[in-house]
């Protein structure tokens, strides 16, 4: 089932069962946060797929990608362009992938959010 999930365009009517996520509030005082957790077996298969292909991707990656394989990358990053924008003489903008323990970045919001700030 993962192999084809990973390999194949599986119809939705087929992946809606495993793709089902219980929303529960999270309090970030103000507000609340929904959080999405997924079936468990779609999680299993997930770390599964990404364990199998992990090294694979860090060498296609290579250093286009500062986060593949490494634990706070993305801090690396962060460091990266910090003397830039320190000098004041360049203006620039680094997208990046962050995940937490549910969820992975928008890149869209992401891509709008540095457009119009």
């Amino acid at each position: 089932m993962a192999s084809r999930i990973a390999n194949e365009d599986v119809p939705w009517e087929q992946l809606q069962a495993l793709r089902a996520c219980r929303l529960i509030g999270l309090d970030k005082q103000p507000g609340v946060r929904p959080i999405g957790i997924e079936e468990v077996l779609m999680r299993i298969m997930g770390k599964a797929m990404a364990k199998a292909v992990g090294v694979d991707a860090e060498i296609v990656c290579g250093a286009d990608q500062l986060c593949a394989g490494l634990k706070g990358g993305v801090e690396g990053a962060i460091h990266a362009v910090s003397g830039p924008f320190d000098s004041g003489g360049v203006e620039c903008a680094l997208l990046v992938d962050a995940t937490n323990a549910y969820n992975t970045m928008n890149r869209a919001a992401a891509l709008w959010n540095v457009r119009v700030l």
